[in-house]
């Protein structure tokens, strides 16, 4: 267990990018860090003193949708 925050606020638009681009996404409020977030923080942020927000590759494994995704989030680069 890595007990770092989440952050709502980046959530919500991330949710929001993504679903204004056509690609359906939904939080999951209840799911906890996998071990492929919260293994490589645990070694660079012991303290788990970051809010993190966990996005979770499409089951279809769609390199074209996963590139898209990566389009529609790009305007987080400038928050």
């Amino acid at each position: 267990e890595y007990p770092a925050k989440g952050c709502p606020e980046v959530a919500k638009k991330i949710l929001t990018l993504l679903n204004d681009s056509g690609i359906k996404a939904e939080a999951d409020e209840e799911r906890g860090f996998d071990h492929g977030v919260f293994i490589p923080l645990m070694l660079a942020f012991p303290n788990a003193d970051i809010p993190i927000v966990s996005v979770s590759l499409h089951s279809s494994l769609s390199e074209k949708l996963h590139l898209e995704m990566g389009r529609a989030l790009e305007p987080l680069r400038n928050d």
